[in-house]
């Protein structure tokens, strides 16, 4: 299954002041083998999707760099729902997940 529009560039937006991007195939790759899971996947299974979008996905606008570090992944269950939810679904739409892909995800 394949569920992701590959493009040559990333694609960028701002969402509540943060800016955002589409993930690379490297990322792409790393969600796509969770979401490929055989039988029913965990809640850390769907934290493990959120983090790495958000982990690779908010970058600094002046250099294009990612703003979160494998050590904030600590802090990642302290941040606010109604800060990440918005943010992490532009990433996944600039990322070329359907909603179909989401369904097929949230439905295990």
């Amino acid at each position: 299954m394949d569920i992701f529009e590959l493009g040559s560039r990333p694609k960028t937006a701002e969402v509540n002041g943060v800016t955002v991007r589409s993930l690379a195939l490297r990322q792409k790759s790393r969600l796509e083998a969770i979401v490929s899971k055989d039988g029913n996947r965990s809640t850390k299974d769907c934290e493990e999707v959120r983090w790495i979008a958000l982990r690779y996905g908010i970058i600094d606008p002046e250099t294009n760099e990612c703003l979160l570090t494998d050590k904030d992944k600590q802090r990642f269950p302290e941040m606010e729902s109604h800060f990440v939810e918005p943010i992490f679904e532009k990433i996944l739409e600039l990322t070329g997940v359907t909603d179909a892909d989401r369904e097929e995800f949230e439905g295990n």
